[in-house]
């Protein structure tokens, strides 16, 4: 299975010379860096951000697969991000 983020990636490559190159760019490295995904975005509320950015580029199939729900993190991969979290307080908790 792909993580969501790699999906976004994925389509997001797929439309490499169809928009304003330095935008694009600019939305492609925030994607890379999970800037959109639930649990690794700074963010409260990524999808909103990326519908945004989407929006800018002219990116309207993105936008509808996007509000469906393609990019949202799945349980399993929220799964996985809250056992790292776990494991990095427990470390922390260990140490004092």
């Amino acid at each position: 299975m792909k993580e969501s983020t790699n999906i976004l990636i994925s389509d997001l490559e797929a439309k490499a010379f169809k928009s304003d190159f330095s935008l694009y760019h600019e939305v492609l490295n925030k994607a890379r860096t999970g800037y959109y995904h639930s649990c690794k975005s700074p963010l409260s509320d990524p999808e909103q951000a990326l519908i945004l950015d989407l929006v800018k580029l002219g990116f309207y199939d993105l936008i509808i697969k996007a509000h469906s729900g393609a990019y949202e993190t799945t349980f399993a991969e929220a799964d996985v991000w809250l056992q790292l979290d776990l494991s990095v307080v427990m470390k922390f908790i260990k140490q004092q």
